[in-house]
């Protein structure tokens, strides 16, 4: 274990609910969880802790899947922040940018929407000049999925460009959309061996 000071509570109740007790308590910069990544049943879904976490609170969730070699900031060399070309999901990346600031990381900046029309093509590079402007010494590069299936596209991309972890922004969504139509955090969650930052957006 790193040389790092720290402490363990144990508490009685509900997982989900008393890791978000604790969360909004000591107000940690990061919480970290397992999951079983595509090993998980899709009846599991909506019950899954990890995914009431990021549901539910405000601080960000890094998700480790299980059977991983988990590696730490200092030894990943390519990060992707996902976008959906929202002022949102700017406000997510300044938080992450926060995360990942002492790090040297490639960051792939690529969109989880499929469709390819002129409008996300305008956005797309009004968000190239916001962050070549806002961050003039970070390394990005972006990334415009192939059209189909959202995840096998995403799939592809985490193996071409050999991502280490995977970030984007959430947020908060009532319970009928999250059982019918789950978000994209969450249908990653389930379906990615690769850790995933989720960040909400204040």
């Amino acid at each position: 274990m790193p040389k790092i000071k720290y402490h363990h509570v144990l508490r009685e109740g509900l997982p989900e609910e008393e890791i978000i007790a604790f969360a909004k308590e000591y107000n940690p910069t990061l919480i970290i969880m397992g999951t079983r990544g595509n090993s998980q049943k899709d009846l599991d879904l909506i019950g899954s802790v990890t995914g009431e976490v990021i549901n539910h609170n405000r601080i960000p969730v890094l998700a480790i899947p299980e059977n991983i070699h988990y590696k730490n900031l200092e030894e990943m060399k390519n990060v992707a922040f996902a976008t959906s070309y929202v002022q949102q999901d700017l406000v997510a990346f300044d938080a992450f940018m926060k995360l990942i600031e002492p790090y040297q990381i490639k960051i792939h900046l690529f969109n989880i929407s499929t469709t390819r029309d002129e409008w996300n093509e305008i956005r797309l590079t009004g968000i190239q000049e916001y962050l070549k402007k806002q961050y003039p010494d970070a390394e990005i590069d972006y990334t415009v999925l192939n059209d189909g299936d959202l995840l096998q596209a995403i799939d592809s991309f985490v193996q071409s460009k050999q991502i280490d972890l995977i970030a984007l922004s959430a947020k908060r969504r009532n319970i009928i959309a999250r059982i019918f139509n789950p978000s994209i955090a969450r249908r990653m969650l389930f379906h990615s061996e690769t850790p995933l930052l989720v960040i909400h957006a204040k």
